[in-house]
């Protein structure tokens, strides 16, 4: 039987040789850690895929035969989807809201992701929602000409 301090090291050594990313929020300025990769191409997602072809193959043999290998094809394709789909949940900063990967596609609607999760935070508090950015108000002031003296 392993001893307590074998399962701890063991576990360790497993955590450590995961890639981990560690960056701060761009917005909010948080620490942030995530393990795994940002795409998949792993020996092991090729084997996991594989597999699943190799049995889908095997209970569909009467009607495909080995053509039913093709199916790794559209099965990758899913598996690649859904995998790219999880990452960017995980990248979105659950403090602030920000969307990395929104920011460089669709800025603007970064930027109204952004509001609206702030929207909600505000509402859960039950604390009302400023009409318009202070900074924002500031500048179109700014902007604005400013009347002629009129004796």
């Amino acid at each position: 039987m392993a001893s307590k301090g074998t399962i701890k090291n063991t576990l360790k050594l497993d955590l450590d040789q995961r890639q981990v990313w560690s960056f701060f929020c761009p917005l909010c300025a948080v620490s942030r850690r995530i393990t795994g990769s940002a795409q998949p191409g792993q020996p092991m997602h090729y084997v996991q895929v594989g597999l699943c072809a190799l049995m889908f193959t095997l209970a569909t043999f009467k009607w495909f035969q080995f053509k039913g290998m093709v199916s790794f094809l559209p099965m990758w394709i899913v598996f690649e989807v859904a995998y790219r789909t999880r990452v960017r949940a995980r990248v979105r900063c659950p403090d602030c809201g920000f969307d990395p990967v929104l920011c460089l596609s669709d800025v603007d609607r970064a930027r109204k992701e952004v509001e609206d999760h702030w929207k909600r935070k505000f509402a859960e508090k039950g604390i009302p929602f400023p009409d318009q950015n202070p900074v924002k108000k500031q500048a179109d002031q700014q902007d604005r000409p400013t009347p002629p003296n009129q004796p």
